[in-house]
């Protein structure tokens, strides 16, 4: 969630064993990554592409640097997310960060009914080794 609702949610959140887990943009000044990764719970959740999720081919230049400075202000752990969507990819976040989230290629398998696929692609992401 955006670091603005913190504060709205904090005395639910509290009170279960959910955490809360932001998401840093690539846009975000370094005071507001310092503020997010004081506040974060979980893990904080890097957005890897500028805009809306879904499957991406290629990313920008400077992620890698981007994930970098967030793990070295983060105490706790950075996954990339938003588009990543096969082993390549995963191999490659892996390099700069502690994890990697895969939503919306699994959600497309499993509205399309393709749960044959989705098990042989969720068993190859499973096999990958996070080197961060």
């Amino acid at each position: 969630m955006p670091s603005e609702h913190h504060d709205l949610l904090e005395p639910a959140l509290s009170k279960s064993d959910i955490a809360f887990v932001p998401l840093v943009s690539l846009s975000s000044s370094s005071e507001r990554i310092k503020r997010i990764s004081e506040a974060a719970e979980g893990f904080i959740y890097a957005v890897t592409v500028n805009g809306t999720t879904g499957e991406r081919q290629t990313f920008g230049l400077g992620l890698d640097a981007h994930l970098k400075v967030l793990k070295r202000e983060a105490d706790i752990p950075v996954l990339a997310g938003f588009g990543i969507s096969n082993a390549e990819q995963v191999e490659a976040f892996s390099q700069v960060a502690d994890g990697v989230v895969i939503g919306s290629k699994i959600v497309t398998l499993l509205h399309e009914g393709r749960r044959e696929e989705l098990a042989r692609f969720l068993n190859e992401m499973a096999s990958i080794t996070i080197k961060a």
